[in-house]
Parts: structure tokens; sequence; C-alpha cells
């Protein structure tokens, strides 16, 4: 794996495991993966397949705290997206989600 970022977003904060550049300041690789990430949630939102499709990686694995049985819902919760750079370019690998966090003020 030394010629691969890997990049995850918890919670809203990014942290980086440390690898090769390859021409890729840290900083751009957060404006990449952020600009992706965002792109990613905003398909899940409108059901876009063919853009979920170009950003998740074939091998992707969704771990979540409990499924929703096919319903919708809105609810907080902690999370993991981790993001990796391939040579088909940044790819979504693993997201997990924990159960919903109790209602508060």
């Amino acid at each position: 794996m030394r010629d691969r970022w890997i990049l995850g977003v918890l919670a809203g904060t990014i942290f980086r495991m440390p690898p090769a550049l390859h021409g890729e300041s840290p900083a751009e690789v957060e404006k990449i993966v952020s600009r992706l990430d965002t792109e990613y949630q905003t398909a899940v939102k409108s059901n876009d397949a063919a853009t979920m499709d170009r950003i998740l990686a074939d091998d992707f694995v969704l771990v979540t705290g409990r499924t929703t049985e096919g319903k919708t819902s809105d609810r907080k919760l902690w999370f993991s997206d981790t993001y990796v750079k391939t040579p088909k370019g940044w790819k979504y690998v693993f997201g997990q989600a924990s159960l919903a966090l109790p209602q508060g003020p």
C-alpha cells in the first residue's frame, strides 16, 4: 500500500495515514476527498446510482449499527468514511455508522 493515500472522515474530522504524496499536498487531498464525499452524500439523497457507482470501490464495505429495514430515517449518529487513492482515482472503500445517538438539547 505504499503507493496509496488512505484518508478517513470521522464525524467531520479528517485524518491521514502518512503516504507518499504523488504530487498532491495534504491540503489538496483534503479538498479532493471532502468534495468527493459531499458529492457522494448528495447522490445518496437523490438516489443517483450512476454517481454512487463512480465513487464507490468495487469492494466497498458498509457496516451499520442497525439497519432501518428499508425505511427512510433522520437521525444523528457517529460515522467513519474511508477513501483510498487507487490507480482509477479516489474511491470510497469503507463506511461505518453507529447506532442512533440519543436525542439531546
